[in-house]
């Protein structure tokens, strides 16, 4: 008996100590990007290397745009460089579009490798990271409309190694982690010592203070995120603003928010996550206009889905996990780093990943209750979510339809009634999203989807070397899927990103992170293969549950993977993309 005790002991204070690390990471990693790109003692110098001018009418320091395609070349650089540096002499009289291209050993200079960024009106100065390599070439374009004017004052270069996120992690660094770990540790067992007084097993008061703790660092995270450091964020606020300034639904090839390098809009493609932005913004512009309110207020709505979908975990880990465990399986999930940057920025995955939880969450409830209509209804209103959110989260649609039909068969429900209940969500599901797909169909010549018509717009109008028929794809190449996998780094880099990249992908968290997650990753994956495994043994009704959870999972990495093999462009083996002019 005493044995066991401190067995139980041993466990218990185990399971703190990694909770408490996984939240200790958690705030360092969430709370980095508040202390901002301070720039103030870099040394940035002029670059080594003549510009030439393309493209451009220059008098004394103003230059003018003749086309769309306006050029500064720099060659011969031969430099490490980490960050560019535009001066301007006056303040800009307009926003404008900035893209910085740089390539290695004399390589042509690729789409691929560049950066997009907006100078925004009123600045005099624009800084942009470039991921830090020794370049022999760099090309700078300035304004992508014919006609914009600057007065460019120069543009330099920071040889030495942004550290942003201090890839060295330095002592105070691992003093800070530990006195946080202590910190939260302590509250754990005082928690833990004295629930009983603090709260009854049924108070929520911790649940709360998790959510709201989640609340608040999404939240920071937004404030402190430069506009359109994520992915594809500047794309998507397009169609948000379109929606927001004319109060109407855009067509996907509306000139005013196709993109003049990708040559098509986001609005091909379901946007409900935007179509919530535009209703902060609305309730926003009630008191103010300026734009970066605006963008902020487009960017709570994901906060607010990064935190509804915190609020399914802990509701899921409630039904399946007792103690320690419950709080162990929704650290792992809401302590990652990558949830935290999908919660804090204009995207869609985030919708996807809370009509992902909502739609397990009432899997489970529904199979308790035997899908009473309530439960069906919010399955129903979970299924549109997904389906007006992102593609690639349609695989837990699938395997809605599958576990649904399952546990009525299982409840012994009669064949009529389930087909009653089938029906009734399908219906429900239509009226719900339906009219996006029939809009599509109508819009599109019949392309409900939308997907055949973007691509069709990225052939008609994106630049000569990114259109979709010009990619060197690895299906166009016929390089195996083994070869995509591992020589173009497509599994290393999913799997990275998995755990948390910020920016473009091109922000690592601290490599030993990696190492930490990918071993909780491991030893999970395990367990809960093991844990199938077990149930199916037992003959356990659950073995179905996790098994559709499981398999829906892996459906969507194969789609990924489909996707990829299709559109991927390979690095190594492409040919060049843009020429030098």
């Amino acid at each position: 008996m005493h044995n066991s005790k401190q067995e139980n002991n041993f466990k218990k204070i185990s399971i703190f100590i990694l909770i408490s690390l996984m939240i200790s990471l958690f705030i360092q990693v969430v709370m980095i990007p508040a202390k901002g790109k301070n720039y103030e003692n870099d040394k940035f110098n002029l670059v080594n290397s003549e510009m030439n001018i393309i493209n451009y009418d220059v008098k004394d320091s103003k230059f003018v745009a003749k086309n769309n395609d306006p050029q500064l070349l720099f060659t011969e650089i031969n430099s490490s460089i980490s960050a560019v540096e535009i001066n301007f002499v006056e303040p800009l009289l307009e926003d404008i579009s900035i893209q910085i291209f740089y390539t290695e050993n004399n390589k042509e200079l690729t789409e691929e490798n560049s950066k997009t960024f907006i100078a925004k009106k009123g600045n005099k100065q624009s800084i942009v990271e470039i991921p830090y390599k020794n370049y022999s070439a760099m090309r700078v374009d300035i304004g992508t409309k014919e006609g914009q004017s600057f007065k460019l004052d120069n543009i330099k270069i920071r040889s030495s190694k942004i550290s942003i996120l201090g890839r060295v992690v330095s002592k105070i660094k691992i003093f800070n982690l530990l006195l946080i770990m202590f910190i939260v540790l302590i509250l754990l067992n005082i928690i833990s010592k004295y629930k009983a007084k603090i709260f009854n097993e049924q108070s929520k008061v911790p649940e709360t203070i998790f959510i709201s703790f989640c609340f608040i660092l999404f939240t920071l995270w937004a404030i402190v995120q430069p506009f359109n450091s994520c992915p594809d964020e500047l794309m998507r606020y397009d169609v948000i603003k379109y929606v927001f300034d004319y109060n109407k639904l855009p067509n996907g090839g509306d000139p005013l928010i196709i993109n003049k390098i990708w040559g098509f809009s986001y609005a091909f493609l379901p946007y409900l996550s935007g179509l919530v932005s535009v209703l902060f913004m609305k309730i926003l512009s009630i008191f103010i206009t300026n734009e970066w309110g605006l963008i902020l207020a487009a960017r709570m709505a994901v906060v607010c889905f990064g935190t509804l979908t915190v609020y399914y975990v802990i509701k899921i880990s409630n039904k399946l996990f007792k103690g320690e465990y419950k709080w162990l399986f929704i650290a792992l999930i809401c302590c990652l780093p990558q949830f935290a940057f999908l919660s804090s920025y204009m995207n869609n995955d985030m919708l996807a990943l809370l009509s992902v939880a909502m739609m397990i969450y009432y899997w489970i409830e529904g199979h308790e209750n035997g899908w009473k209509t309530k439960t069906n209804i919010k399955l129903a209103i979970s299924v549109s979510i997904c389906l007006l959110s992102y593609y690639n989260a349609y695989t837990f649609v699938l395997f809605s339809i599958v576990f649904f039909i399952w546990s009525n068969i299982h409840n012994k429900e009669n064949k009529n009634i389930i087909l009653r209940k089938f029906i009734s969500v399908a219906i429900i599901v239509f009226i719900l999203c339906g009219w996006w797909f029939i809009r599509n169909a109508i819009l599109y010549d019949g392309d409900f989807i939308g997907m055949s018509t973007m691509e069709k717009y990225s052939n008609m109008y994106a630049i000569e070397a990114i259109k979709p028929v010009n990619r060197f794809t690895p299906l166009k190449q016929g390089i195996p899927l083994i070869s995509m996998l591992f020589n173009m780094k497509w599994l290393s880099d999913t799997y990275l990103s998995f755990i948390g990249r910020f920016g473009y992908m091109n922000i690592p968290v601290y490599d030993w992170m990696y190492y930490f997650y990918s071993s909780i990753i491991s030893i999970g994956i395990i367990l809960f293969i093991s844990k199938v495994y077990e149930l199916k043994k037992k003959k356990d009704i659950k073995f179905i549950f996790f098994g559709c959870v499981g398999l829906a999972g892996i459906l969507t990495i194969l789609l990924s993977m489909y996707v990829s093999v299709k559109k991927l462009t390979d690095r190594k083996c492409k040919p060049p993309l843009l020429k030098l002019a």
